[in-house]
């Protein structure tokens, strides 16, 4: 399978490392992405890859299973915590941490522009959880620590409440 370098602006440890590379497939469903990493539409995007799935163009199509997914991961995360496995926390945890960045931008229909300065571009959101620039920030910078994990529950439980309310307004 062909792969794609993962650009500079999402190269944010331990989130992308400096070389890695993603699976380069135009076809994949957005369960497939879920799973192997929930940015990979948003990185082929900043790519030019129009082809593929643009999940944040149809956000009621497509949240549904993304919720799906961090209610699934949930219970995975809490229980690495508390049997204080920080170690073990830490993928599940950086995923989910992306997976919420999509759940934000998707849900104001646009892809996420970066990694490494996102609270910039989260700042010109219409339909986002308060305070979350900071929070976000904070996730960001120590994301196997249970007070970031105690954030980003707090963060899907908030984001979920805006993004019902900005359904019924449509």
């Amino acid at each position: 399978m062909q792969t794609v370098k993962v650009p500079e602006p999402f190269v944010f440890v331990p989130f992308f490392s400096e070389n890695e590379e993603l699976p380069l497939d135009l076809k994949f469903s957005l369960e497939d992405a879920l799973e192997r990493d929930p940015l990979l539409f948003d990185i082929y995007a900043y790519l030019g890859m129009n082809s593929c799935i643009k999940p944040w163009e149809d956000r009621n199509k497509h949240l549904p299973m993304l919720l799906e997914h961090w209610k699934m991961t949930e219970p995975i995360i809490t229980k690495f915590f508390q049997d204080r496995d920080r170690i073990g926390a830490m993928k599940p945890m950086v995923k989910m941490t992306k997976l919420f960045l999509a759940f934000l931008f998707w849900t104001n229909n646009q892809p996420v522009p970066n990694l490494k300065n996102v609270v910039i571009p989260i700042h010109e959101l219409n339909i986002k959880p308060v305070n979350v620039e900071e929070r976000i920030s904070y996730i960001l910078s120590t994301p196997n620590h249970h007070h970031a994990f105690t954030q980003l529950k707090e963060l899907f439980i908030e984001l979920q409440k805006k993004y019902a309310v900005s359904k019924l307004k449509k």
